[in-house]
């Protein structure tokens, strides 16, 4: 386990390392899937999951997103060139029910991930939800929310001109989308400035 260290800037916690780490982090979302082992290396990452592995330079890393999705459960998402995007939490489900906290060695391989991606790689940095996610819900919204009003037009229930009446819908369930993600909505940040609340 590599030697780790932080200091405090605007509320972030700022990653330092004593040598050139190499470590790996085991995790199991669900009792339903199989355990993932991540290594970290000076070149890449490699995943292991059952008897399969692949491995990747950190140029191949393209984005990684951290949320809290619930209480004392965290979560980031790596998107990987070439791959599935890897779900990672603190989480390990021995079975069904017994759940083990991972909370110090996720956070101590989300660290030492940002230290080697912040040289190695041009891989853009998200806190919160997936924008991508968020602006899909909000568009398919909008369509069901024209759709509704035309349908309404043609019964002859109409209250307003259908694309009126199509936009406030359509504002009214995007504003409700946003407040859903209230405290989650995506923010940028630097690989060097991880954001606190973000860690376990």
């Amino acid at each position: 386990m590599p030697s780790v260290g932080y200091s405090l800037a605007s509320g972030y916690q700022v990653p330092s390392f004593s040598n050139h780490p190499h470590m790996e982090y085991t995790f199991r979302n669900s009792p339903g899937e199989m355990p993932t082992t991540i290594v970290l290396s000076d070149h890449g990452i490699t995943v292991k999951q059952g008897n399969s592995q692949y491995s990747v330079p950190y140029i191949g890393i393209n984005q990684v997103n951290l949320d809290k999705i619930r209480d004392k459960v965290y979560r980031a998402v790596v998107l990987v060139e070439g791959h599935r995007p890897l779900v990672i939490t603190n989480k390990y489900h021995a079975d069904q029910r017994t759940v083990e906290d991972r909370s110090r060695a996720y956070s101590t391989f989300i660290r030492v991930l940002h230290y080697h991606l912040k040289d190695k790689s041009k891989a853009m940095y998200a806190s919160g939800s997936d924008a991508s996610r968020l602006w899909g819900q909000i568009c398919v919204a909008a369509t069901i929310a024209f759709f509704i009003s035309f349908t309404a037009e043609y019964a002859g229930a109409s209250i307003m001109h259908p694309i009126f009446q199509g936009a406030v819908l359509a504002a009214a369930l995007g504003l409700a989308i946003i407040a859903r993600y209230a405290g989650h909505l995506p923010r940028r940040y630097k690989p060097t400035e991880i954001p606190m609340r973000l860690l376990p």
